[in-house]
């Protein structure tokens, strides 16, 4: 066989695998969506949410064989369920642990997880590579909801130690210029914010409200202020010098 021929020959036989592998996939959605209905279940988005919300598994393991129904958006009720079961069951499905909320906020299901003070499933996203510096369209991450929660201490500083390792910026600030560093000071958490400090997150950003030394001083936290107030100045003046060197350089 020649050359040109042995090319041609083997395309053929990669249209035939596809064109096979679709009618297959094709045979499959039409007999998931039979037994769906001899259940007593309509093979729509809305009852396959519905048996990820409760971790109906039979019903699952059909839906997931359906052609046209979103995984994605099964998973995001799983999270904000917090049922683990259904949430591992997509996972090893391989949908993304980074999905996002299809609506106008765009909110990845790590950050909906930690709106939930729920640890369980952010450790379990973990386990599938999320990446924890994932932001909403307004951008919050995890680590800014978390930080204002008295409750969400553990999961704060689990994220924290995530973010460390992933090398990710723990100085972010969402659209109005908030950051963790704030909401650590909101509640008056000096632990909190001396592990952001250590890390080195940058106190000099300003929200609409100010920077994170306003905040203390607005809620009262004198000590907390004076300690934020000292490295304030000590990253100005260090922006300030670095600013100085280049244009020297320049």
């Amino acid at each position: 066989m020649k050359k040109g021929q042995l090319i041609i020959s083997s395309f053929s036989c990669l249209v035939v695998l596809f064109v096979m592998s679709g009618l297959f996939a094709g045979e499959s959605s039409k007999q998931a969506r039979k037994e769906l209905v001899a259940i007593g279940i309509t093979p729509n988005q809305g009852s396959f949410n519905e048996a990820a919300r409760r971790f109906d598994k039979d019903a699952l393991e059909l839906f997931v064989q359906v052609n046209g129904l979103s995984l994605e958006e099964a998973l995001v009720v799983a999270v904000e369920e917090s049922n683990d079961d259904s949430i591992i069951f997509f996972l090893k499905a391989g949908v993304n642990p980074d999905t996002k909320k299809q609506d106008q906020f765009e909110v990845p299901i790590i950050v909906i997880a930690s709106e939930n003070n729920d640890l369980a499933t952010v450790k379990n996203l973990e386990k599938y590579g999320v990446n924890f510096g994932a932001t909403s369209k307004v951008g919050n991450n995890a680590l800014i909801i978390v930080s204002g929660k008295r409750e969400s201490e553990d999961l704060f500083y689990f994220i924290l130690s995530k973010m460390i390792k992933e090398k990710a910026d723990v100085s972010h600030a969402n659209s109005t210029g908030w950051t963790a560093v704030m909401g650590a000071t909101t509640i008056g958490d000096t632990k909190r914010v001396e592990s952001l400090l250590a890390v080195n997150a940058d106190v000099t950003i300003a929200s609409q409200l100010g920077t994170a030394t306003k905040v203390a001083e607005m809620g009262g936290y004198t000590k907390l202020a004076a300690i934020l107030r000292k490295v304030e100045i000590e990253q100005n003046l260090k922006k300030t010098t670095e600013a100085v060197a280049v244009s020297q350089n320049d």
